[in-house]
């Protein structure tokens, strides 16, 4: 059935024709959410026969059709009882290859939910696995009120492995993806650690330190490190020494992972973000995986694909700072890859304003031309930093400029630095 694609591609044409018969959307009828989970299930069951890391370009097609028909009914009206759905959807997604994650993104179109987006893209459907881990969350650590444990915790730890594994994947894939999850779940302040280990936690108490409030005791992050540190799975079945998923190590395992991706397979910065310094040993004896990439994926917009590299990186990178240089550009933005591969090993990485013979110092006239132009000027290099993802500008004028030119200068220097 599957070497022909026809029973496929009839299995998706049902859960097409279910889709476009709730529109205007409604939450699916009972009967109809039965089918659609069972037709996903055998959906599966076809495509994890498959090696998703060789595709043909009919293959891939069909894979990219099939995750945009689970991202349609991710954004479907919630029933009265939409764990089967969500749980179909989701063993889905852990079959397709890394590139069909793009289809989980949409260009933002109509009115979209602030918290749903993310630059030019709609992300209401990772949104929606996200609030579903969330909650399985809360039941697995026993959060939440007796009455709502149902069904079991052993399921919902089932189903925290499904979403971890699956918006792992979707980062490594998709940059939006990562930047958004990133932004969820990351402080803003890695400085202040929204949850820390057992042990950090009883320090802090025992020297008389402010404990978390109730709101980041029961944030995502905090439940994650809860995973990864080992609390809140008491009476969790299936834990095992093998990590399997839904285990206690496995979840742990995929917690980290999660959080590893996020920063950008960077250990320090995992610290630095959830307070757990016992976290780089955990990559090691969890066995967190470093290069979790398809061998055939390819760099695109700052993915981690493009950690992959046959030569030694620490070796052709400064310890302190990496500058993207090239004499024959005025202005250099350091690729997406480069960017990447520094900030993995906790490299600054720089573009570089250079300005230089008669067209640079007329260049310089112009932009200094007043401090208002030129703070205007050190706004947009702060714009195209942040939107590349890279930390600053080493900013090199190598022309005489008129005394009256230096205020502005000072200004167009000391501008970036204060933001």
């Amino acid at each position: 059935v599957y070497r022909n694609l026809d029973g496929f591609v009839y299995l998706m044409e049902v859960i097409d024709l279910i889709i476009s018969d709730c529109r205007p959307p409604r939450p699916l009828a009972q009967q109809e959410q039965a089918l659609v989970c069972l037709v996903l299930r055998v959906l599966a069951s076809l495509a994890a026969s498959n090696d998703r890391d060789n595709l043909t370009p009919d293959e891939e097609a069909h894979y990219l059709r099939l995750v945009s028909l689970v991202h349609d009914l991710l954004l479907m009206p919630p029933s009265l009882d939409r764990r089967p759905l969500l749980e179909s959807c989701l063993e889905v997604l852990l079959t397709v290859p890394l590139i069909a994650f793009e289809e989980l993104t949409t260009p933002l179109e109509g009115t979209v939910d602030v918290a749903c987006r993310f630059e030019d893209k709609n992300l209401s459907a990772v949104n929606s696995l996200v609030e579903f881990l969330r909650h399985c969350l809360r039941e697995v650590t026993h959060e939440l009120p007796p009455t709502e444990l149902t069904p079991s915790a052993a399921s919902s730890a089932s189903s925290v492995g499904a979403c971890l594994a699956v918006l792992t994947e979707a980062s490594i894939s998709q940059r939006s993806v990562r930047c958004f999850l990133r932004s969820l779940i990351l402080p803003k302040h890695p400085h202040l650690p929204a949850a820390s280990s057992s042990s950090t936690t009883s320090a802090a108490a025992a020297a008389g330190a402010e404990t978390s409030t109730p709101k980041m005791t029961n944030s995502l992050l905090s439940d994650l490190c809860r995973l990864i540190s080992g609390g809140g799975l008491e009476g969790v079945g299936g834990a095992s020494a093998s990590g399997s998923c839904g285990s206690s190590s496995g979840l742990a395992r995929q917690a980290g992972q999660l959080l590893f991706v996020l920063c950008k397979e960077n250990a320090a910065k995992v610290v630095r973000h959830t307070g757990l310094t016992q976290f780089p040993a955990l990559v090691h004896s969890l066995q967190i995986p470093c290069h979790p990439t398809s061998p055939t994926a390819t760099a695109s917009g700052g993915s981690l694909d493009a950690y992959s590299s046959d030569s030694s990186e620490e070796e052709i990178l400064d310890p302190e700072v990496s500058v993207a240089a090239c004499c024959s550009q005025s202005l250099t933005i350091p690729p997406a890859g480069w960017v990447d591969l520094c900030h993995r090993h906790g490299v600054p990485c720089l573009g570089t304003f250079i300005a230089e013979w008669d067209s640079g110092l007329e260049a310089m006239r112009q932009l200094l031309s007043n401090e208002k132009d030129a703070i205007g000027w050190a706004d947009r290099l702060i714009d195209l930093a942040d939107a590349g993802g890279f930390d600053g500008w080493l900013i090199n004028v190598e022309v005489a400029l008129p005394a009256e030119l230096v205020p502005a200068l000072q200004a167009f220097v000391r501008a970036p630095q204060i933001q």
